[in-house]
């Protein structure tokens, strides 16, 4: 190697030196001004001589303390330098980022989730437990399920305390109302209070407490009630009428034609009338009955009584055994005739249907063949008593009447003298007990 070039190295480097001994000495004069500088910031100007040197050290008890706090300020700031350098924290970015969803026709989805780095844009599902969940109009909704269960009854409803509660249809359909008062218009029995529609309006049954001229519901009619001339209280109509009558002739107004004794089990219906004939619901039968009650529709056929061996208690009074007329009510006694007829001044079928009662002649069925006859031309009513003449085995007491006269053949015993087949079948007219 050349010596010149020796030379100059050397020359450089004892110039370097001498560059960092000049900037070193500099540094320690602007430490040394600095450290002057930052002292007498802290140093109290004395306001009193006797506090003057405590002041001093107080000032320089602060000095060491920010001295101490910038050097530590300095490492720190020295220690992130060179993490920035090692670990690259320049390099460290913070991101986030986010969709709006607008495609649910991936449908409810119990287990899968969304990778948000890469569904951004292809993630049409959505997390939900219930799968009725309707997405058809771009957002997620429950759906409406049409589907309906029955959970409980009609009678379920209305049993217990529930009495004026009805229910109508069932399922999502079935609804609970109030129930209705009497007089109300109605549909069907539930709708009402008494539980009976009849005639499209609600209506109370008849019992024992019926105040007389109010109307109640009895076997599936509508009866009313009024104080006749006698001041007694009747009902205003045949048992088994479905209405008042208007005229001599109102076929429904004419009403059953029961045997004598017995209750309504169907043998005392009559379907239809044509003028004076009228046609029977139910057939006959020539086989007596030995029980109170035959078991069967049927009419029977007979000479004298329908029952063998025969009973005479089946119609007496309210608590009678086959009483047909409403809770409350019962046949009137001959006696009790004789005194409407009187009170009415009943003398003739005319004056009869004149009268607050308006009797009918309503005619009867033959306990011979069975055969409905004789209405517009006779009039035949049963009362509960029995005759006490010739025909006492089989014979019970009722009024007969037609145009020239009216006969109850009542006798001061509470009998008659003379009456009528047992088996034969006539009307009813029922009196409040």
């Amino acid at each position: 190697m050349p010596l010149g070039n020796k030379k100059t190295k050397k020359t450089i480097k004892k110039k370097n030196q001498k560059i960092i001994k000049e900037n070193v000495a500099k540094l320690k004069k602007k430490l040394t001004f600095f450290f002057q500088h930052f002292s007498n910031k802290f140093v109290l100007r004395k306001k009193k001589i006797g506090r003057k040197q405590t002041i001093k050290k107080v000032a320089k008890k602060k000095f060491q303390m920010q001295k101490k706090h910038w050097i530590l300020v300095g490492i720190s700031l020295l220690i992130v330098a060179i993490g920035f350098q090692i670990f690259g924290i320049s390099k460290i970015k913070g991101a986030t980022f986010g969709w709006i969803q607008t495609d649910w026709s991936g449908g409810a989805d119990l287990n899968a989730k969304a990778n948000h780095t890469s569904d951004q844009s292809s993630w049409n599902k959505f997390f939900s437990k219930d799968v009725n969940v309707d997405t058809s109009g771009g957002e997620v909704k429950l759906a409406r399920i049409n589907v309906s269960s029955v959970t409980t009854t009609d009678s379920d409803f209305n049993a217990g305390t529930k009495t004026k509660t009805f229910v109508s249809g069932t399922g999502n359909a079935g609804a609970v109302y109030a129930q209705k008062n009497d007089g109300v218009a109605c549909s069907t029995n539930p709708e009402c209070i008494s539980n009976i529609c009849l005639l499209s309006k609600c209506i109370s049954p008849c019992t024992t407490s019926t105040i007389c001229g109010a109307s109640c519901a009895f076997g599936g009619l509508v009866y009313g009630t009024l104080t006749a001339e006698d001041g007694r209280c009747w009902l205003d109509r045949n048992l088994g009428a479905s209405r008042v009558a208007t005229a001599t002739n109102d076929s429904l107004a004419y009403g059953s034609l029961y045997q004598w004794g017995r209750a309504s089990d169907g043998h005392q219906l009559i379907a239809s009338w044509d003028n004076s004939i009228g046609t029977p619901v139910n057939g006959t039968t020539s086989i007596l009955s030995s029980t109170d009650a035959p078991g069967n529709s049927n009419f029977i056929l007979a000479s004298g009584d329908w029952r063998s061996p025969k009973n005479l208690n089946l119609w007496q009074g309210v608590d009678g055994i086959n009483n047909p007329c409403p809770p409350g009510f019962r046949l009137p006694t001959i006696t009790e005739w004789q005194t409407y007829i009187t009170a009415a001044s009943v003398t003739n079928a005319d004056s009869f249907y004149s009268s607050q009662l308006k009797i009918l002649r309503s005619g009867k069925r033959l306990s011979t063949d069975g055969s409905v006859q004789l209405a517009t031309f006779f009039g035949y009513y049963w009362s509960s008593s029995l005759s006490s003449g010739w025909d006492k085995d089989w014979a019970a007491c009722n009024v007969f009447f037609y145009d020239g006269g009216v006969y109850p053949n009542a006798k001061p015993d509470g009998s008659c003298d003379g009456g009528s087949e047992r088996a034969n079948g006539q009307p009813v007219r029922c009196i409040h007990d």
